[in-house]
């Protein structure tokens, strides 16, 4: 990911040396060098990272790799976000979401905390979730903190909720939030990322 300065934790503020990574540069990376690499991707800002998972061994230990991750950012001050393509069923990008950021600030509410409330209409009810999610995004932010939400399985997400995820990358950067999203996919799911979306990536990772 990076070259780490003298005493400095993993998601420090300052390197002795950073290397340049280009864009959407694609390599095979063993566990560990894969973790290095999504350091790099958060510390740094970057907003889109695509991670290929085709060793089955590496798929077998996916969970692992996550909550060692997951434990090392947050206790570093880090906020991560997670949400399973496998596993929302009725619910929509943008509720989904809203719960995972409700479930880190369980003991600290953010201020924003207005009842979603329901509609007949499915439009108005779209557009109150979005005007919420924002909502909590813009108060939810702190520049100096390194931010993850990852994608699991987002080859198995369809064609709505890719695009809301392009949308919501898009806001992100429009109000000048810092996260950097994860879209994990098998690596035979490539047609999962539509070209709109796969211009976003900064870094592609292969396991």
């Amino acid at each position: 990911m990076a070259v780490i300065g003298k005493g400095k934790t993993p998601f420090g503020q300052e390197d002795e040396k950073m290397i340049t990574v280009s864009a959407q540069s694609t390599i095979r990376r063993t566990p560990d060098e894969a973790s290095r690499k999504l350091k790099f991707l958060v510390r740094q800002g970057k907003r889109l990272g695509l991670l290929r998972i085709d060793d089955q061994e590496f798929d077998t230990t996916w969970d692992d790799f996550l909550e060692d991750f997951r434990q090392e950012l947050t206790v570093g001050g880090g906020q991560y976000l997670s949400l399973d393509c496998a596993r929302f069923e009725e619910k929509c990008f943008a509720e989904l979401l809203l719960e995972e950021l409700e479930s880190v600030h369980a003991e600290c509410p953010l201020r924003i905390n207005l009842p979603v409330g329901h509609s007949k209409s499915p439009f108005i009810q779209r557009a109150i979730l979005w005007q919420r999610l924002c909502d909590r995004l813009i108060e939810d932010e702190k520049p100096t903190r390194p931010t993850l939400l990852v994608i699991e399985n987002f080859g198995q997400a369809d064609e709505r909720f890719r695009n809301d995820v392009e949308r919501l990358i898009r806001f992100h950067t429009t109000h000048h939030i810092r996260r950097t999203f994860l879209l994990a996919l098998q690596d035979e799911n490539d047609e999962a990322l539509p070209p709109s979306l796969s211009r976003l990536v900064d870094q592609c990772i292969e396991c």
